[in-house]
Protein backbone atom coordinates (compact mmCIF):
# COMPACT_ATOMS: atom_id res chain seq x y z
CA UNK A 1 0.00 0.00 0.00
CA UNK A 2 1.31 3.45 -0.97
CA UNK A 3 1.23 5.60 2.17
CA UNK A 4 2.54 8.92 0.83
CA UNK A 5 0.07 11.85 0.86
CA UNK A 6 0.33 14.65 -1.71
CA UNK A 7 -1.35 17.99 -0.96
CA UNK A 8 -2.02 19.74 -4.26
CA UNK A 9 -2.57 23.47 -4.10
CA UNK A 10 -0.31 23.71 -1.05
CA UNK A 11 0.53 27.36 -1.73
CA UNK A 12 -3.11 28.54 -1.49
CA UNK A 13 -4.73 29.73 1.73
CA UNK A 14 -6.32 26.43 2.82
CA UNK A 15 -3.46 24.48 1.24
CA UNK A 16 -0.95 26.19 3.53
CA UNK A 17 -3.11 25.39 6.58
CA UNK A 18 -3.23 21.75 5.47
CA UNK A 19 0.52 21.63 4.85
CA UNK A 20 1.41 23.08 8.26
CA UNK A 21 -0.94 20.76 10.12
CA UNK A 22 0.27 17.71 8.15
CA UNK A 23 3.84 18.63 9.06
CA UNK A 24 2.87 19.02 12.71
CA UNK A 25 1.26 15.57 12.66
CA UNK A 26 4.42 14.09 11.06
CA UNK A 27 2.47 12.64 8.14
CA UNK A 28 4.43 11.32 5.12
CA UNK A 29 3.37 14.33 3.06
CA UNK A 30 4.60 15.86 -0.20
CA UNK A 31 3.61 19.38 -1.24
CA UNK A 32 2.45 20.06 -4.79
CA UNK A 33 1.56 23.17 -6.79
CA UNK A 34 2.07 24.77 -10.20
CA UNK A 35 4.35 27.67 -9.24
CA UNK A 36 7.86 26.63 -8.25
CA UNK A 37 8.92 29.83 -6.43
CA UNK A 38 6.09 29.92 -3.88
CA UNK A 39 6.22 26.13 -3.45
CA UNK A 40 9.96 26.16 -2.74
CA UNK A 41 9.57 28.86 -0.10
CA UNK A 42 6.79 26.94 1.68
CA UNK A 43 8.68 23.63 1.49
CA UNK A 44 11.81 25.24 2.94
CA UNK A 45 9.77 26.83 5.73
CA UNK A 46 8.14 23.52 6.70
CA UNK A 47 11.12 21.30 5.79
CA UNK A 48 8.92 19.10 3.58
CA UNK A 49 9.53 17.59 0.12
CA UNK A 50 7.73 19.13 -2.84
CA UNK A 51 6.86 18.45 -6.49
CA UNK A 52 5.97 21.01 -9.14
CA UNK A 53 2.87 19.68 -10.93
CA UNK A 54 1.11 21.11 -13.96
CA UNK A 55 -2.43 20.12 -14.90
CA UNK A 56 -4.03 20.00 -18.31
CA UNK A 57 -7.23 21.88 -17.52
CA UNK A 58 -10.55 20.83 -19.10
CA UNK A 59 -10.34 23.84 -21.44
CA UNK A 60 -6.83 22.89 -22.58
CA UNK A 61 -7.84 19.26 -23.08
CA UNK A 62 -10.88 20.29 -25.13
CA UNK A 63 -8.71 22.59 -27.25
CA UNK A 64 -6.22 19.76 -27.92
CA UNK A 65 -8.97 17.31 -28.89
CA UNK A 66 -10.64 19.92 -31.12
CA UNK A 67 -7.35 20.51 -32.94
CA UNK A 68 -6.97 16.77 -33.53
CA UNK A 69 -10.53 16.60 -34.86
CA UNK A 70 -9.91 19.45 -37.33
CA UNK A 71 -7.00 17.70 -39.01
CA UNK A 72 -8.01 16.44 -42.47
CA UNK A 73 -8.49 12.73 -42.95
CA UNK A 74 -5.61 11.38 -45.12
CA UNK A 75 -6.50 9.86 -48.51
CA UNK A 76 -5.47 6.36 -49.74
CA UNK A 77 -2.14 7.54 -51.21
CA UNK A 78 -1.20 9.38 -48.04
CA UNK A 79 -2.12 6.36 -45.94
CA UNK A 80 0.16 4.11 -48.02
CA UNK A 81 3.02 6.58 -47.61
CA UNK A 82 2.45 6.78 -43.88
CA UNK A 83 2.43 2.97 -43.62
CA UNK A 84 5.74 2.69 -45.52
CA UNK A 85 7.46 5.49 -43.61
CA UNK A 86 9.45 4.74 -40.43
CA UNK A 87 7.26 4.96 -37.35
CA UNK A 88 7.88 8.19 -35.37
CA UNK A 89 8.48 8.06 -31.67
CA UNK A 90 5.26 8.04 -29.68
CA UNK A 91 4.20 11.49 -28.59
CA UNK A 92 4.27 11.71 -24.78
CA UNK A 93 1.03 12.37 -22.96
CA UNK A 94 0.60 15.99 -21.87
CA UNK A 95 0.08 14.58 -18.36
CA UNK A 96 3.08 12.23 -18.39
CA UNK A 97 4.95 14.27 -15.77
CA UNK A 98 1.85 14.24 -13.55
CA UNK A 99 1.50 10.46 -13.83
CA UNK A 100 5.16 10.05 -12.90
CA UNK A 101 4.77 12.33 -9.86
CA UNK A 102 1.83 10.26 -8.57
CA UNK A 103 3.50 6.86 -9.03
CA UNK A 104 4.45 6.51 -5.34
CA UNK A 105 1.53 8.51 -3.88
CA UNK A 106 -1.29 6.74 -2.06
CA UNK A 107 -3.69 9.69 -1.68
CA UNK A 108 -3.95 13.11 -3.34
CA UNK A 109 -5.67 15.84 -1.31
CA UNK A 110 -6.71 18.59 -3.71
CA UNK A 111 -7.01 22.09 -2.19
CA UNK A 112 -6.49 24.02 -5.45
CA UNK A 113 -9.40 26.07 -6.70
CA UNK A 114 -11.27 26.73 -8.81
CA UNK A 115 -12.20 23.07 -8.51
CA UNK A 116 -14.13 23.20 -11.77
CA UNK A 117 -10.71 23.37 -13.45
CA UNK A 118 -8.57 21.16 -11.20
CA UNK A 119 -10.79 18.35 -9.89
CA UNK A 120 -11.47 16.38 -13.06
CA UNK A 121 -7.93 16.32 -14.56
CA UNK A 122 -6.35 15.53 -11.20
CA UNK A 123 -8.90 12.82 -10.36
CA UNK A 124 -8.44 11.31 -13.84
CA UNK A 125 -4.68 11.12 -13.26
CA UNK A 126 -5.27 9.53 -9.84
CA UNK A 127 -7.42 6.78 -11.34
CA UNK A 128 -4.76 5.99 -13.96
CA UNK A 129 -2.06 5.71 -11.27
CA UNK A 130 -4.17 3.76 -8.72
CA UNK A 131 -4.15 6.71 -6.32
CA UNK A 132 -7.08 7.69 -4.12
CA UNK A 133 -8.45 11.20 -4.74
CA UNK A 134 -9.82 13.55 -2.05
CA UNK A 135 -10.74 17.24 -2.37
CA UNK A 136 -12.37 19.97 -0.26
CA UNK A 137 -14.77 21.26 -2.91
CA UNK A 138 -18.47 21.88 -2.35
CA UNK A 139 -19.73 22.68 -5.86
CA UNK A 140 -22.61 20.63 -7.22
CA UNK A 141 -21.30 20.59 -10.82
CA UNK A 142 -17.89 19.29 -9.72
CA UNK A 143 -19.51 16.39 -7.86
CA UNK A 144 -21.77 15.56 -10.79
CA UNK A 145 -18.85 15.58 -13.21
CA UNK A 146 -16.66 13.34 -11.05
CA UNK A 147 -19.50 10.89 -10.39
CA UNK A 148 -20.59 10.69 -14.03
CA UNK A 149 -17.20 10.46 -15.72
CA UNK A 150 -14.92 8.56 -13.33
CA UNK A 151 -17.03 6.36 -11.03
CA UNK A 152 -16.93 3.17 -13.10
CA UNK A 153 -13.31 3.63 -14.14
CA UNK A 154 -12.26 4.16 -10.52
CA UNK A 155 -14.01 0.93 -9.49
CA UNK A 156 -12.03 -0.98 -12.13
CA UNK A 157 -8.77 0.43 -10.74
CA UNK A 158 -9.70 -0.17 -7.05
CA UNK A 159 -9.47 3.53 -6.29
CA UNK A 160 -11.69 6.01 -4.46
CA UNK A 161 -12.99 9.40 -5.57
CA UNK A 162 -13.99 11.31 -2.40
CA UNK A 163 -14.85 14.98 -3.01
CA UNK A 164 -16.27 17.25 -0.33
CA UNK A 165 -13.87 16.69 2.58
CA UNK A 166 -14.55 20.25 3.79
CA UNK A 167 -17.06 21.46 6.36
CA UNK A 168 -20.29 21.61 4.37
CA UNK A 169 -20.40 18.20 2.69
CA UNK A 170 -18.35 16.14 5.15
CA UNK A 171 -20.17 17.42 8.25
CA UNK A 172 -23.66 17.17 6.75
CA UNK A 173 -22.89 13.72 5.34
CA UNK A 174 -21.79 12.36 8.73
CA UNK A 175 -24.69 14.09 10.53
CA UNK A 176 -27.23 12.55 8.14
CA UNK A 177 -25.69 9.10 8.53
CA UNK A 178 -25.87 9.24 12.34
CA UNK A 179 -29.30 10.91 12.43
CA UNK A 180 -30.92 8.31 10.15
CA UNK A 181 -29.38 5.45 12.12
CA UNK A 182 -30.83 6.80 15.39
CA UNK A 183 -34.26 7.51 13.86
CA UNK A 184 -34.39 4.07 12.25
CA UNK A 185 -33.85 2.46 15.65
CA UNK A 186 -36.93 4.31 16.91
CA UNK A 187 -39.25 3.30 14.08
CA UNK A 188 -38.87 6.02 11.44
CA UNK A 189 -39.96 4.88 8.00
CA UNK A 190 -38.13 5.24 4.69
CA UNK A 191 -36.50 8.73 4.48
CA UNK A 192 -38.60 10.94 2.26
CA UNK A 193 -37.11 14.43 2.76
CA UNK A 194 -33.67 15.71 3.71
CA UNK A 195 -32.75 19.34 4.40
CA UNK A 196 -29.30 20.73 5.16
CA UNK A 197 -28.59 24.25 6.43
CA UNK A 198 -25.31 26.04 7.12
CA UNK A 199 -25.01 29.11 9.32
CA UNK A 200 -23.46 32.31 8.05
CA UNK A 201 -19.71 32.16 7.47
CA UNK A 202 -18.43 35.27 9.30
CA UNK A 203 -15.13 35.62 7.40
CA UNK A 204 -14.62 34.09 3.95
CA UNK A 205 -11.51 33.62 1.86
CA UNK A 206 -11.05 34.82 -1.70
CA UNK A 207 -11.59 31.31 -3.05
CA UNK A 208 -14.85 30.94 -1.09
CA UNK A 209 -16.16 34.17 -2.60
CA UNK A 210 -15.48 32.83 -6.10
CA UNK A 211 -17.30 29.62 -5.20
CA UNK A 212 -20.35 31.55 -3.93
CA UNK A 213 -20.43 33.56 -7.17
CA UNK A 214 -20.40 30.33 -9.15
CA UNK A 215 -23.27 28.98 -7.01
CA UNK A 216 -25.58 31.93 -7.76
CA UNK A 217 -24.84 32.13 -11.49
CA UNK A 218 -26.95 29.12 -12.46
CA UNK A 219 -29.86 29.58 -10.06
CA UNK A 220 -30.86 27.18 -7.29
CA UNK A 221 -31.18 23.44 -7.82
CA UNK A 222 -33.18 21.22 -5.45
CA UNK A 223 -34.54 17.69 -5.71
CA UNK A 224 -38.32 17.43 -5.48
CA UNK A 225 -40.24 14.18 -6.01
CA UNK A 226 -37.14 12.65 -7.52
CA UNK A 227 -36.64 15.35 -10.16
CA UNK A 228 -34.40 18.40 -10.37
CA UNK A 229 -36.21 21.71 -9.93
CA UNK A 230 -34.69 25.15 -10.45
CA UNK A 231 -35.50 28.43 -8.69
CA UNK A 232 -34.25 31.97 -8.95
CA UNK A 233 -31.66 32.76 -6.30
CA UNK A 234 -33.21 34.25 -3.16
CA UNK A 235 -36.79 33.12 -3.85
CA UNK A 236 -36.78 29.86 -1.85
CA UNK A 237 -36.31 30.56 1.87
CA UNK A 238 -36.80 28.63 5.12
CA UNK A 239 -36.03 29.20 8.80
CA UNK A 240 -33.76 26.97 10.91
CA UNK A 241 -32.68 27.05 14.55
CA UNK A 242 -28.92 26.51 14.60
CA UNK A 243 -28.11 26.86 18.29
CA UNK A 244 -25.07 28.72 19.49
CA UNK A 245 -22.33 26.67 21.08
CA UNK A 246 -23.66 25.18 24.37
CA UNK A 247 -26.93 27.11 23.99
CA UNK A 248 -29.16 25.22 21.55
CA UNK A 249 -32.47 25.69 23.36
CA UNK A 250 -32.61 29.49 23.52
CA UNK A 251 -31.66 30.09 19.90
CA UNK A 252 -34.15 31.88 17.65
CA UNK A 253 -35.01 30.73 14.10
CA UNK A 254 -32.86 32.31 11.39
CA UNK A 255 -33.82 32.87 7.77
CA UNK A 256 -31.85 30.86 5.20
CA UNK A 257 -31.95 30.88 1.41
CA UNK A 258 -31.66 27.80 -0.78
CA UNK A 259 -28.36 27.36 -2.64
CA UNK A 260 -27.00 24.86 -5.16
CA UNK A 261 -24.62 23.09 -2.80
CA UNK A 262 -23.12 19.66 -3.39
CA UNK A 263 -25.18 18.35 -0.46
CA UNK A 264 -28.12 18.26 -2.89
CA UNK A 265 -26.32 15.39 -4.63
CA UNK A 266 -24.92 13.51 -1.61
CA UNK A 267 -27.52 13.95 1.15
CA UNK A 268 -30.27 11.81 -0.38
CA UNK A 269 -27.89 8.97 -1.20
CA UNK A 270 -26.38 8.99 2.30
CA UNK A 271 -29.80 8.97 4.00
CA UNK A 272 -31.02 6.08 1.84
CA UNK A 273 -27.85 4.07 2.40
CA UNK A 274 -27.87 4.68 6.18
CA UNK A 275 -31.48 3.43 6.35
CA UNK A 276 -31.04 0.30 4.19
CA UNK A 277 -27.43 -0.58 4.90
CA UNK A 278 -26.58 -0.61 1.19
CA UNK A 279 -26.73 1.78 -1.76
CA UNK A 280 -29.22 1.53 -4.62
CA UNK A 281 -29.20 4.61 -6.88
CA UNK A 282 -32.78 4.06 -8.02
CA UNK A 283 -34.06 4.37 -4.43
CA UNK A 284 -32.44 7.63 -3.29
CA UNK A 285 -34.43 10.06 -1.12
CA UNK A 286 -36.76 11.98 -3.49
CA UNK A 287 -36.71 15.42 -1.77
CA UNK A 288 -33.44 17.17 -0.93
CA UNK A 289 -32.76 20.86 -0.24
CA UNK A 290 -29.65 22.77 0.90
CA UNK A 291 -29.69 26.21 2.54
CA UNK A 292 -27.29 28.93 3.63
CA UNK A 293 -28.10 31.53 6.29
CA UNK A 294 -28.56 34.95 4.66
CA UNK A 295 -29.86 38.35 5.74
CA UNK A 296 -32.23 40.38 3.55
CA UNK A 297 -29.27 42.33 2.17
CA UNK A 298 -27.34 39.13 1.38
CA UNK A 299 -30.35 37.60 -0.36
CA UNK A 300 -30.65 40.77 -2.45
CA UNK A 301 -26.99 40.49 -3.43
CA UNK A 302 -27.52 36.84 -4.39
CA UNK A 303 -30.54 37.77 -6.49
CA UNK A 304 -28.54 40.47 -8.30
CA UNK A 305 -25.79 37.95 -8.92
CA UNK A 306 -28.33 35.61 -10.50
CA UNK A 307 -29.82 38.39 -12.64
CA UNK A 308 -26.40 39.44 -13.96
CA UNK A 309 -25.05 35.91 -14.28
CA UNK A 310 -24.40 36.15 -18.01
CA UNK A 311 -22.58 39.48 -17.65
CA UNK A 312 -20.46 38.02 -14.83
CA UNK A 313 -19.16 35.32 -17.16
CA UNK A 314 -17.35 37.71 -19.46
CA UNK A 315 -16.91 41.27 -20.64
CA UNK A 316 -16.21 44.41 -18.59
CA UNK A 317 -18.22 43.31 -15.55
CA UNK A 318 -16.12 40.15 -15.17
CA UNK A 319 -12.96 42.27 -15.24
CA UNK A 320 -14.37 44.48 -12.48
CA UNK A 321 -15.28 41.44 -10.35
CA UNK A 322 -11.82 39.92 -10.90
CA UNK A 323 -10.13 43.14 -9.79
CA UNK A 324 -12.30 43.40 -6.69
CA UNK A 325 -11.53 39.78 -5.80
CA UNK A 326 -7.82 40.42 -6.31
CA UNK A 327 -8.03 42.97 -3.47
CA UNK A 328 -10.09 40.62 -1.26
CA UNK A 329 -8.14 39.14 1.69
CA UNK A 330 -6.77 35.73 0.85
CA UNK A 331 -8.26 34.37 4.05
CA UNK A 332 -8.98 35.15 7.72
CA UNK A 333 -6.14 35.57 10.18
CA UNK A 334 -5.57 32.98 12.92
CA UNK A 335 -7.13 35.20 15.59
CA UNK A 336 -10.19 35.78 13.38
CA UNK A 337 -10.62 32.03 12.95
CA UNK A 338 -10.31 31.46 16.69
CA UNK A 339 -13.12 33.93 17.39
CA UNK A 340 -15.65 32.33 15.03
CA UNK A 341 -17.75 29.17 15.15
CA UNK A 342 -19.93 27.41 12.64
CA UNK A 343 -23.29 25.67 12.96
CA UNK A 344 -24.86 23.12 10.67
CA UNK A 345 -28.32 21.50 10.81
CA UNK A 346 -29.73 18.42 9.08
CA UNK A 347 -33.41 17.40 9.07
CA UNK A 348 -34.56 13.95 7.92
CA UNK A 349 -38.24 12.97 7.69
CA UNK A 350 -40.25 10.03 6.42
CA UNK A 351 -43.46 10.55 4.42
CA UNK A 352 -45.44 10.93 7.66
CA UNK A 353 -43.12 13.79 8.76
CA UNK A 354 -41.65 11.68 11.52
CA UNK A 355 -37.94 12.09 11.81
CA UNK A 356 -34.99 13.81 13.42
CA UNK A 357 -33.19 17.12 13.56
CA UNK A 358 -29.48 16.99 14.35
CA UNK A 359 -27.54 20.20 14.99
CA UNK A 360 -23.80 20.67 15.33
CA UNK A 361 -21.88 23.68 16.64
CA UNK A 362 -18.22 23.37 15.73
CA UNK A 363 -15.10 25.43 15.21
CA UNK A 364 -14.63 27.68 12.22
CA UNK A 365 -14.95 26.13 8.77
CA UNK A 366 -11.24 26.40 7.88
CA UNK A 367 -9.82 24.65 10.96
CA UNK A 368 -12.60 22.04 10.79
CA UNK A 369 -11.78 21.36 7.14
CA UNK A 370 -8.07 21.00 7.85
CA UNK A 371 -8.67 18.60 10.74
CA UNK A 372 -11.19 16.33 9.03
CA UNK A 373 -9.70 16.39 5.52
CA UNK A 374 -6.35 15.23 6.89
CA UNK A 375 -8.08 12.61 9.06
CA UNK A 376 -9.88 11.26 6.00
CA UNK A 377 -6.74 11.30 3.82
CA UNK A 378 -4.69 9.60 6.55
CA UNK A 379 -7.38 6.91 6.88
CA UNK A 380 -7.12 6.14 3.18
CA UNK A 381 -3.31 6.08 3.38
CA UNK A 382 -3.16 3.59 6.24
CA UNK A 383 -6.36 1.52 5.99
CA UNK A 384 -7.65 -0.59 3.13
CA UNK A 385 -11.21 0.55 2.49
CA UNK A 386 -13.92 -1.72 1.10
CA UNK A 387 -15.39 1.24 -0.80
CA UNK A 388 -14.62 1.84 -4.47
CA UNK A 389 -15.44 4.51 -7.04
CA UNK A 390 -17.25 7.76 -6.22
CA UNK A 391 -18.04 7.87 -2.49
CA UNK A 392 -19.28 10.60 -0.15
CA UNK A 393 -17.09 11.30 2.91
CA UNK A 394 -19.28 9.67 5.58
CA UNK A 395 -18.52 6.20 4.24
CA UNK A 396 -14.77 6.65 4.48
CA UNK A 397 -14.33 8.66 7.70
CA UNK A 398 -14.45 6.15 10.59
CA UNK A 399 -15.34 8.54 13.42
CA UNK A 400 -19.01 9.17 14.24
CA UNK A 401 -20.53 12.23 15.85
CA UNK A 402 -23.27 10.93 18.16
CA UNK A 403 -21.98 9.13 21.23
CA UNK A 404 -24.46 6.85 23.01
CA UNK A 405 -28.21 7.35 23.33
CA UNK A 406 -28.15 10.92 24.67
CA UNK A 407 -29.91 13.79 22.93
CA UNK A 408 -27.17 16.31 23.69
CA UNK A 409 -23.42 15.90 23.92
CA UNK A 410 -19.94 16.87 22.84
CA UNK A 411 -17.65 14.77 20.67
CA UNK A 412 -13.94 15.46 20.42
CA UNK A 413 -12.98 16.80 17.02
CA UNK A 414 -16.57 17.66 16.12
CA UNK A 415 -18.08 19.95 18.73
CA UNK A 416 -21.42 20.30 20.53
CA UNK A 417 -24.36 18.39 19.06
CA UNK A 418 -28.08 18.08 19.81
CA UNK A 419 -30.52 15.51 18.49
CA UNK A 420 -34.29 16.05 18.45
CA UNK A 421 -36.94 13.51 17.49
CA UNK A 422 -40.17 14.46 15.71
CA UNK A 423 -43.11 12.11 16.23
CA UNK A 424 -40.79 9.31 17.39
CA UNK A 425 -40.22 7.84 20.86
CA UNK A 426 -37.18 9.14 22.73
CA UNK A 427 -36.01 5.61 23.38
CA UNK A 428 -35.58 2.74 20.99
CA UNK A 429 -38.91 1.19 19.98
CA UNK A 430 -39.53 -2.47 20.98
CA UNK A 431 -38.38 -4.93 18.30
CA UNK A 432 -37.10 -2.02 16.16
CA UNK A 433 -34.28 -2.98 13.83
CA UNK A 434 -30.79 -2.01 14.91
CA UNK A 435 -28.43 0.09 12.81
CA UNK A 436 -27.46 -1.47 9.49
CA UNK A 437 -24.20 -3.39 9.39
Amino acid sequence: MKERLLIYGATGYTGRLLAREAGRRKLPVVLGARRRERLERLADELDLPYRVLGLETPAERKRRLDEDAKRPIPGPDELRKLAAAPKPAARPSPNAALYSALADVGVVLNAAGPFAETSLPLARACVKTNTHYVDISGEYDVFRELDGELDQEAKKHDTLIVPGAGLTVLASDCLIRDAVTCARERGMGEPHSVRVALSRVPVVSRGSVRTMLDCVRDGVRILRNGKDEFYRVGTLVRSFTFGEERDFERDQPRICTAMSLADTLTAGATAARAFRGHWEPAQAVPNVEAYLEASSLERTVYELGGEFSLALRGGPLKLVVDRVLAMWPEGPRAEERDQTTQQIVVEVEDRYRRGVELRLATKNSYDFTVDKALELAETLCTTKSEERGFVSPAWVLPSGIIDGNDEFGSTEGWGEWQLKYRGLPRRRAPNAPGPPA
